[in-house]
């Protein structure tokens, strides 16, 4: 009888991920602070446009009435300080964590700035919801969106995925067609915690793992679950980064606009099936997973 025993490793690229926040990426957003004139006249965002609107004044963390204006609105708070502006429901127990997220977005937004080489948006823009219901009923949205340069976000969503969903466009105003990078990449740096290369290399024991012909393929890639398709594309942009490729490697592929066997021949060195039998070995060995029989 088959049988899976995880045991514990730590991802390379993912420690190296997490250590690349430096002071140049705190020193370079406090420059762009200090640029803002003394005064400032606080607009409110508009819900359809999603167009950025500068910080209130002061530097610190304040309560405000949101005083939105919208259906369903009222009563809503804002929360600011010099680089993040939140707009939240009336709702004591989520008030209270208002201060932490905001803590939490700021610091995901300049590593994963830092990560694809642009400035972080000044300033950075939320709408924080209960739920989906919410979301639903004042947005067009039906789950954590992205408006424009305002994050429309569900508590309990990884909060790299509107982050980077955010700063993607910042990187390349075009997008990507690799529906696979896409999702790769967002899924990739979510801040979810989850071990990617270990649940992919689950799917390959039990033959769910989708192809490599099948995440090259736009049409293809987008029957798949996407649960599982967006995982396999996490697991295999990490792979794209270990040696001997460098991490920025995959933001070239991200920026080609070549044929995907032929961007990945280029940039990689290898076709798509060879990269697809390393990749295999790679989840293999990377995934800190016993098999036995």
């Amino acid at each position: 009888m088959k049988s899976i025993k995880p045991i514990l490793t730590n991802s390379l690229f993912v420690m190296l991920l997490i250590s690349m926040l430096t002071l140049t990426v705190v020193c370079t957003s406090e420059e762009t602070a200090e640029e803002q004139p003394e005064e400032q006249t606080q607009e409110k965002p508009n819900l359809t446009r999603g167009e950025i609107q500068p910080a209130p004044e002061g530097d610190k963390p304040k309560f405000t009435d949101a005083e939105l204006g919208q259906p369903g609105y009222e009563g809503w708070k804002q929360y600011y300080d010099e680089f993040v502006i939140i707009y939240t429901p009336p709702d004591s127990a989520l008030l209270e964590r208002v201060p932490a997220i905001a803590t939490r977005i700021k610091r995901v937004f300049m590593e994963n700035a830092y990560r694809l080489h642009v400035q972080v948006p000044m300033p950075i823009i939320f709408y924080l919801y209960n739920n989906t219901t919410e979301i639903e009923e004042l947005t067009d949205c039906t789950n954590t969106c992205v408006k424009g340069n305002i994050v429309h976000y569900m508590l309990f969503t990884p909060l790299g995925q509107p982050i980077m969903m955010r700063l993607l466009p910042d990187f390349d105003p075009d997008g990507t067609p690799h529906k696979f990078v896409y999702e790769g990449i967002i899924t990739l740096l979510n801040y979810s915690g989850k071990n990617y290369i270990e649940v992919a290399y689950i799917d390959l024991y039990n033959d769910s793992l989708p192809s490599m012909q099948t995440l090259i393929d736009n049409d293809k890639y987008l029957t798949v679950d996407s649960t599982r398709r967006a995982r396999a594309a996490a697991a295999f942009l990490q792979y794209l980064t270990e040696p001997p490729w460098a991490p920025d490697s995959v933001l070239s592929l991200y920026k080609s606009n070549k044929q995907p066997a032929e961007a990945l021949q280029d940039i990689f060195g290898k076709s798509p099936r060879e990269l697809e039998e390393d990749w295999h070995e790679y989840l293999k060995v990377k995934s800190g997973l016993d098999v036995e029989y």
